[in-house]
C-alpha cells in the first residue's frame, strides 16, 4: 500500500504546485508527466492483482464446477480483489453446462470491475438465492485507480448501484458504514449485520481476500516473488452477530 499513498502524494503535489508562481512550469511540463504516470500506474501492483484476481476467479469456478468441495452449495464472500475473485468465477461459470445448484448467494463488496448490467445479468442466473452489490460513494482509493487502469465506460461496480431491472441484484450503499476502501477489512462484520448474512450459531465464514489464495494456484498463475499471495489464516467469527435482514 505504500506504493498508493506515495503516488497519491505525488499527484497532490503536482496540483499544489499548479497554484504556485511555478504553475508556467508544470503547464509545460503536464503532458509528459502525465505520460509517466500512467505508465507507472499501469505495470504497479494493483494492476497485476487485478489481472492475477481474473486468472483465480476462473481457477475457483472450475474447482466449484468439479464438485471438490463436495455436492452442498456454497456462498460466496468477498470484499475489494476477494470480490473481483467471485465476479470472474460468476462470469466464467454462466458460460459452463451445469452450472446451477453450486452456489446460493454471492456477495461482492468494494468491488473494482464493471457494473454492466448485462454482465451482472448473466452471473445472476446462475446463482440460486442472493447477488448482492455493495459499494461505497465516496471510495477515493477505488475510483481513482481502478478508472485509471480501467477506464470503464460503464462505471465501477465498487462505487455504484447496478442499473438493471433484474430484482435478483440488490443494490446495497455502504456510505453510512465506510468512508473509503480501506475501511472494509475493520468493519466487515458490521457490513455483513448490515447486509443480513443468515448464519447459525456455530457459523464461521471463510473470506475471499487478497491473501486466501492457495500457494499451490499462485504457482499455477505464475505469481513472482514480487507480487506473491500468502494464505490467509483469518477468519471471521460471526457466533455472536443477530442478524437482521436489510435488502434495497
Amino acid at each position: 500500500m505504500e506504493y498508493f499513498f506515495s503516488f497519491a502524494v505525488s499527484v497532490a503535489v503536482q496540483e499544489s504546485l499548479k497554484y504556485t508562481v511555478l504553475s508556467g512550469l508544470m503547464a509545460a511540463i503536464a503532458w509528459p508527466a502525465g505520460i509517466l504516470g500512467l505508465a507507472s500506474v499501469i505495470d504497479n501492483p494493483w494492476g497485476v492483482c487485478c489481472r492475477r484476481s481474473a486468472q483465480v476467479g476462473k481457477q475457483l469456478a472450475e474447482t466449484l464446477l468439479t464438485h471438490s468441495h463436495g455436492n452442498r452449495p456454497v456462498t460466496l464472500i468477498g470484499y475489494s480483489l476477494g470480490a473481483r475473485v467471485i465476479y470472474y468465477c460468476l462470469r466464467e461459470m454462466s458460460q459452463r453446462e451445469k452450472c446451477q445448484g453450486i452456489v446460493q448467494d454471492a456477495i461482492l463488496i468494494g468491488t473494482p470491475c464493471t457494473r454492466n448490467s448485462s454482465d451482472w445479468n448473466k452471473i445472476s442466473e446462475i446463482v440460486a438465492g442472493r447477488v448482492v452489490n455493495a459499494y461505497c460513494r465516496s471510495d477515493w482509493f477505488l475510483k481513482f485507480l481502478y478508472r485509471t487502469l480501467s477506464m470503464h465506460a460503464n462505471g465501477v461496480a465498487g462505487l455504484q448501484a447496478i442499473q438493471s431491472v433484474n430484482d435478483r441484484i440488490e443494490n446495497i450503499d455502504l456510505t453510512d458504514i465506510v468512508s473509503g476502501h480501506f475501511e472494509y477489512p475493520q468493519k466487515l462484520t458490521e457490513i455483513l449485520m448490515y447486509i443480513g448474512v443468515n448464519v447459525d450459531e456455530s457459523a464461521r465464514i471463510k473470506l475471499i481476500t487478497t491473501q486466501s489464495v492457495p500457494e499451490k494456484m499462485c504457482e499455477s498463475l505464475k505469481i513472482n516473488d514480487d507480487y506473491t499471495v500468502k494464505k490467509s489464516k483469518s477468519v471471521i467469527d460471526l457466533t455472536t452477530i443477530d442478524t437482521k435482514k436489510k435488502e434495497t
